[in-house]
């Protein structure tokens, strides 16, 4: 990978990533430095304590899971996480000539993200509450790799992994792709 840096604002810092490995280091990179953010635990944890509202780094945000009575399970919390994210960000693609892969901070703050950007985000917030994840990279054409999505275990500590791709409208958590022509899972 090679990485410059923005002479006009030295904030911004562009890899080119040279490979589809290259490519999930930099999801992973931005999944370590959400966790190194102690916002982030502290967010998932509210998440999935369903409380209606949440605040972190000065901002509220919506939670659409109120504490309801009934089992507290693990796929309650992954339902959570997951309600909470489509609740707080759109699915919007990067432009064609780059990918921008950001914190869950930033896309919150956003309100926007592309397949990276939402497995970098789930993948942060279930990590922060014990989850084990995964990234699915899959190809429809089995010539080139287009779409990365979340896999996290059905239970903490659990074999079991489930689908969380939120770029589909009206998709739920186990969804996939049925054609999908090359897979390949990267641990997060």
């Amino acid at each position: 990978m090679a990485r410059t840096v923005d002479m006009h604002d030295p904030t911004l810092v562009f890899w080119e990533s040279n490979s589809l490995e290259d490519h999930v280091e930099l999801i992973r990179a931005q999944v370590t430095k959400s966790l190194h953010d102690p916002e982030t635990a502290r967010l998932a944890r509210a998440i999935v304590s369903g409380m209606p509202t949440i605040e972190a780094w000065g901002r509220t945000w919506r939670n659409p899971n109120p504490v309801r009575t009934g089992p507290e399970d693990d796929m309650c919390m992954i339902n959570r996480v997951w309600n909470f994210y489509i609740a707080n960000v759109n699915y919007v693609p990067d432009p064609d000539d780059f990918d921008l892969f950001c914190t869950v901070r930033k896309t919150l703050e956003a309100g926007v993200g592309d397949c990276d950007d939402s497995t970098i985000t789930l993948g942060a917030l279930l990590k922060a509450v014990g989850f084990h994840c995964a990234a699915r990279v899959i190809s429809t054409d089995g010539k080139r790799w287009q779409h990365v999505y979340l896999m996290v275990s059905a239970t903490r500590g659990g074999r079991r992994m489930i689908s969380l791709d939120t770029t589909v409208k009206d998709a739920m958590p186990g969804w996939e792709y049925a054609k999908s022509r090359s897979v390949r899972d990267f641990a997060l």
